[in-house]
């Protein structure tokens, strides 16, 4: 379950919160920004700020704190 102002939210059966580093070259391949050296950053986001990914699919990464890239 996940938690938002105290009130637990279902997530959809089957469905996960966060990314892994296998993770990183869906996401890349599906991100806006991608380009020919972008995994690695993708790699270092999911590895170093927290992140959020309902399987549906969607994601999104914490560049810096506060800063978000969907």
């Amino acid at each position: 379950m996940v938690t938002e102002h105290g009130k637990e939210l279902p997530l959809p059966h089957g469905k996960e919160l966060g990314l892994q580093q296998g993770d990183a070259a869906l996401v890349n391949q599906h991100w806006t920004y991608s380009s020919a050296g972008s995994l690695g950053l993708v790699q270092q986001m999911i590895a170093s700020y927290p992140s959020s990914c309902i399987r549906l699919p969607a994601a999104i990464l914490t560049l810096q704190p506060g800063a978000m890239a969907s």
